[in-house]
């Protein structure tokens, strides 16, 4: 680590390194490789390089729910003063991409960081002609309508923004968050157009679980489990989504868990075994607090509420 060529080596391939690690280890892993590139950059005088990384480590944390959704704004306002101090605009927006994600599903809000708009970003990102915050604007912004299950918002951006090949980590998210929300349209429309796509996302998804199984297994699972729900085969349905639990546990994805018993639970109140699907419901609103998802969290609650005084015939984020 003290060879200067080896600090130059690891800063001018910041990027692909961490792609690299992704789909060769376990978050945790990962988590201790980001530090040290960030490291290596400042000791070569690369900020540019530096301020990446910086932003690479809270984007991962933020995705992978390795720390609260409060600690990973803490991170991110840093990176926008440093961002900032080092005249790093394109990382300084979408430093401000993720901290509007953040602040949104926590229901916080930050008086530090003079923080953008979406819309404000989206402008910027056009004009610059900064594909880079385009695309980061846009998973984000689907993150935060997919959390809140508004899957035809969820829909409408990707059918806005069609991604004809996966060739970023984070597309596997977008398939998920994609393939979920078509697989339940299916459902409730019985709509083809919404299999087609759902089944897409099962397959695509499938491909990233089985490069890297650490960091994708989870919601290639779930994504089974709501194809299955589909096609009425309720047994594989159940043993999917107890796999799909059980790996998001199993790799420390508090996020994934959250999301994973979430739908499990759904399920459950809607095939009318309440009280099984309120336990899972239950779990998920202590993943969705522990995570810090606070806003989330008191939309589940409330639904939570609604099915003990209207029973199973309750409704969760329908829509038409």
């Amino acid at each position: 680590r003290d060879n200067p060529n080896e600090h130059l080596i690891r800063s001018r391939l910041c990027t692909e390194l961490v792609v690299f690690h992704i789909f060769t280890q376990p978050a945790a892993a990962v988590m201790t490789q980001l530090p040290i590139m960030y490291e290596s950059a400042k000791l070569t005088g690369d900020m540019e390089s530096a301020t990446l990384a910086r932003w690479n480590c809270c984007a991962f944390v933020f995705w992978s729910g390795a720390e609260s959704l409060l600690n990973v704004s803490k991170h991110l306002s840093m990176c926008i003063k440093e961002a900032l101090k080092h005249k790093q605009t394109t990382m300084l927006y979408c430093a401000m991409a993720y901290l509007n994600t953040c602040l949104y599903l926590s229901g916080e809000t930050d008086a530090e960081s003079d923080t953008k708009s979406f819309d404000e970003l989206n402008e910027i990102g056009k004009s610059t002609k900064a594909n880079l915050l385009l695309w980061q604007c846009h998973i984000c912004k689907i993150c935060e309508y997919f959390f809140m299950r508004d899957y035809l918002a969820v829909i409408s951006l990707c059918e806005a923004n069609p991604c004809p090949r996966p060739k970023r980590i984070l597309h596997g998210w977008r398939t998920f968050f994609e393939g979920v929300a078509c697989l339940s349209l299916a459902r409730d429309t019985k709509q083809s157009k919404w299999r087609c796509t759902g089944e897409k996302a099962v397959w695509e998804m499938s491909r990233w679980a089985e490069m890297s199984p650490w960091n994708f297994e989870s919601r290639y699972r779930l994504l089974q489990a709501e194809l299955y729900y589909l096609d009425g085969d309720m047994a594989s349905a159940e043993e999917a989504y107890n796999a799909s639990v059980l790996s998001a546990q199993k790799h420390n994805y508090v996020n994934d868990e959250a999301i994973a018993c979430e739908l499990y639970g759904i399920h459950l109140v809607e095939r009318k075994s309440t009280e099984k699907g309120v336990s899972q419901l239950l779990s998920a609103l202590g993943k969705y607090k522990e995570w810090g998802a606070t806003k989330k969290a008191k939309e589940l609650q409330l639904f939570i509420e609604t099915i003990h005084v209207a029973g199973h015939n309750s409704t969760y984020g329908k829509r038409p």
